[in-house]
């Protein structure tokens, strides 16, 4: 609107031939608008609103902007957390001093003309951006491939399923659904069920010459980009080259397998009209499919399925590994 009303209006002065407007625009752009404010009823107004709109856009804007320059220059834990307001505060004020300089450097057309100087190597990100982008794409469509063939191979009846293991009665479902979990509760299924099904498949692995290795951590092995807290984390690592002594948390990669199991604590879910207090809290055994989405909960399987969930995911990284070297080798041929 602001643009509409004083744009035309500019132009409709410039069209009936005003030489004032247009002298004035040319040597200082900045008081045209003013100029034209001056030439309306109820100009002191007028001016004062300007300038008022034109202060809280400004502040407005690079408030914005220090946000975002502050995050992206921090280590931010959860989507829901900021930067640390000091670190804000720099950016707005280093904002502030380069378009105070600019401005007393040689006003409007100085902006003008570093925006487009900064533009061209902007363009080159923009290169990168897009080139980055079509590997993660080419990489998740191998993935994709791999995770259908591995299905495929176990609806065929080659491997089990975790799920097809063992029918749960769906009262028991149900129950520890609603239920919550303590702290020594998980750890026991940590301890007797989730440790000795990786300790088995990372013996089977190492008879058949694959380096494997279990880690058990506790809470030391902190998480730094989950807000929840961490009691500690399995992990059975699978790895082409010998294994490290620590169970470091990482993606599985086409040098390594990783499958970890992490105990957190998250808050009660609530159904229907029940309402927790915000201290009702309970206790995971969550596992992270290395692609990304949503953990899921293993506190209630037995040895067998933890073990047959490993080797469903592993199933799925030899496949990938294996479409990723092709797909490796035909990018090395199109360079």
């Amino acid at each position: 609107m602001w643009v509409a009303i004083f744009g035309n209006h500019a132009l409709d002065l410039v069209i009936r031939g005003n030489g004032e407007f247009r002298d004035i625009t040319l040597e200082r752009p900045e008081q045209g608008l003013y100029w034209i404010l001056e030439h309306l009823p109820g100009q002191k107004i007028l001016i004062a609103l300007a300038l008022f709109v034109g202060i809280l856009f400004y502040v407005t804007s690079a408030d914005s902007g220090a946000l975002v320059m502050a995050n992206l220059s921090s280590r931010i834990r959860s989507a829901r957390q900021d930067a640390a307001a000091w670190l804000r505060i720099f950016w707005a004020a280093l904002t502030g001093i380069l378009t105070i300089a600019m401005l007393v450097a040689g006003g409007i057309p100085i902006l003008q003309q570093a925006t487009i100087v900064m533009a061209l190597p902007f363009s080159g990100v923009l290169i990168l951006i897009m080139y980055t982008l079509w590997r993660s794409l080419s990489t998740e469509d191998t993935y994709n491939q791999a995770l259908s063939r591995a299905d495929r191979n176990r609806a065929l009846g080659f491997n089990g399923s975790a799920a097809g293991l063992e029918q749960t009665p769906w009262r028991e479902r149900l129950t520890h659904t609603l239920n919550s979990v303590s702290p020594d509760e998980a750890g026991n299924a940590m301890e007797r069920r989730i440790v000795p099904a990786l300790e088995a498949v990372a013996t089977e692995l190492r008879k058949e010459n694959v380096s494997a290795e279990v880690f058990v951590e506790g809470p030391e092995a902190q998480d730094p980009d989950d807000e929840r807290t961490f009691l500690g984390r399995a992990s059975l690592v699978v790895s082409s080259h010998p294994a490290t002594d620590s169970g470091e948390e990482q993606s599985s990669s086409i040098d390594s397998f990783r499958y970890v199991v992490r105990m957190v604590v998250t808050p009660v879910p609530a159904y229907g009209f029940a309402v927790h207090e915000a201290d009702d809290l309970t206790v995971r055994l969550e596992v992270r499919p290395h692609s990304g989405g949503q953990g899921y909960d293993v506190v209630d399987w037995n040895s067998d399925q933890v073990a047959h969930d490993v080797l469903d995911h592993y199933e799925r990284w030899l496949e990938y590994v294996g479409t990723s070297e092709k797909s490796e080798s035909r990018f090395s041929r199109r360079l």
